[in-house]
């Protein structure tokens, strides 16, 4: 084998190797590049199925809570327990809101903490809302007291209904008179908006409203025409009862009514009866 032989040799292998390297480097990114597609291909599977199951979680949680809010106003308490309740109003995680079987409709759902949560929230409030409807007052009140305005007399009488609405509110129905046997005598016909506070032995309202007003004025020694006059006011009443018995309360009553006859305010002593319930007395 001559010297040009063998330099043609090494230089095919040479050329051999040099090409079995980039082929070798080739198929190496080639693959590097697959591998990527892949893997992002991958991460988007494995991302699009976590949001589908957590969208499926959270429609199976809500689902469980609604059930729960079912299950848990059908929970209505006793007598005894009611007076265990009130004697912890705030307290919502009380045993007597805990889940029971009875009032169940799928007992696989007592070890699920989403039912448990919605269930004693549920109870709790049926609670407060049947001790709300036990507690609600209803009353008529009459008296009679100073007052000033357009009337000769200085003096009012009125009768009053009185009802205890849902969230504390309260409506009334107030009759208002300011007679005099001689000149202007006055009567305030009111329905009126409010609010009623309670506590241990007593309770308290504030109410405003719209009021129809009407005046008489007669002239006995003279020969003027008698007058009449009617208009719109906007009473404010005032309520305060001391609560002697169920049924049986005394109180003060302060009034104002701002009109286009003839403004007129006063404080009355007055008697009231019906359902008159505090928060210690039911």
């Amino acid at each position: 084998m001559t010297f040009k032989n063998l330099n043609n040799m090494k230089s095919k292998k040479t050329a051999l190797r040099l090409f079995i390297v980039f082929l070798i480097l080739y198929i190496f990114s080639r693959g590097k590049l697959f591998a990527q597609t892949i893997n992002r291909d991958s991460l988007r599977r494995v991302a699009f199925s976590l949001d589908s199951i957590r969208e499926d979680s959270i429609a199976n949680a809500l689902k469980i809570r609604d059930i729960g809010k079912l299950d848990g106003r059908k929970r209505r308490l006793n007598p005894a327990e009611n007076i265990r309740f009130k004697a912890d109003e705030k307290n919502k995680n009380s045993d007597l809101f805990r889940p029971q079987k009875s009032f169940v409709s799928d007992t696989t759902l007592l070890l699920d903490s989403v039912y448990v949560k919605a269930f004693r929230q549920a109870a709790y409030e049926r609670a407060l809302d049947d001790n709300d409807k036990i507690e609600k007052c209803s009353w008529f009140a009459f008296g009679f007291g100073p007052s000033t305005g357009p009337s000769n007399d200085s003096s009012d009488v009125f009768l009053n209904g009185n009802l205890e609405l849902y969230g504390k509110s309260l409506v009334t129905a107030d009759i208002r008179i300011n007679p005099a046997i001689f000149g202007t005598d006055v009567e305030n016909y009111s329905i009126l908006l409010g609010k009623i506070t309670k506590q241990k032995f007593s309770f308290f309202t504030a109410s405003a409203g719209i009021s129809f007003v009407s005046s008489h004025t007669t002239y006995l020694f003279s020969s003027r025409n008698n007058s009449n006059e009617a208009g719109i006011g906007i009473p404010i009443l005032l309520q305060g009862y001391v609560v002697a018995a169920q049924a049986v309360g005394l109180g003060i009553n302060v009034y104002a009514n701002i009109n286009t006859i003839g403004s007129s305010a006063g404080i009355s002593f007055c008697l009231a009866f019906g359902r008159l319930s505090t928060h210690e007395r039911n």
